[in-house]
């Protein structure tokens, strides 16, 4: 459980992150998993909008796993 190392009670809700990195030709380099309190956690995101190549990588994916 992640909540003890949180210090958190079980079952309060926390933040689950995926995060993968890839280099120029397309290779994930980097993938991490994080748990983060909802309560002591901010997140800035900047995104912009490139024209689109062909096999282009994203910068970065969001989604919702519900």
């Amino acid at each position: 459980s992640v909540a003890e190392p949180l210090g958190l009670r079980p079952h309060d809700p926390v933040l689950l992150l995926h995060s993968t990195a890839w280099d120029v030709t397309g290779r994930p380099v980097e993938f991490f998993v994080a748990y983060h309190r909802g309560d002591r956690s901010r997140f800035q995101v900047s995104l912009r909008r490139h024209r689109e190549r062909l096999g282009a990588v994203p910068n970065m994916i969001v989604h919702d796993d519900r």
